[in-house]
């Protein structure tokens, strides 16, 4: 299933998220969340997911409380076998 901007408030509002999350039929707590932006961030935590912010800038990164920080997808990807992503 496929969300785009169209089907749906912007984010922060998490709707969509859990929208995605209900047809997946999985608690939206064991879902991460990965953006670019700090609006996916806001966006992951109202909908009570964990998010992971792609992106060079720690210090807004961690202003916004990302759970998780990478600097890009593949730092992502070489950190998951060591890394738990969802409570």
């Amino acid at each position: 299933m496929l969300y785009s901007r169209d089907d749906g408030p912007a984010k922060p509002d998490p709707s969509s998220l859990l929208a995605l999350a209900d047809s997946w039929l999985i608690a939206p707590s064991q879902i991460a969340y990965v953006g670019d932006h700090h609006y996916d961030v806001e966006a992951a935590k109202r909908a009570g997911m964990q998010s992971v912010l792609l992106g060079e800038d720690r210090a807004c990164s961690e202003r916004h409380g990302a759970s998780f920080i990478f600097k890009d997808l593949m730092a992502l990807h070489r950190a998951l076998p060591s890394i738990s992503l969802c409570a």
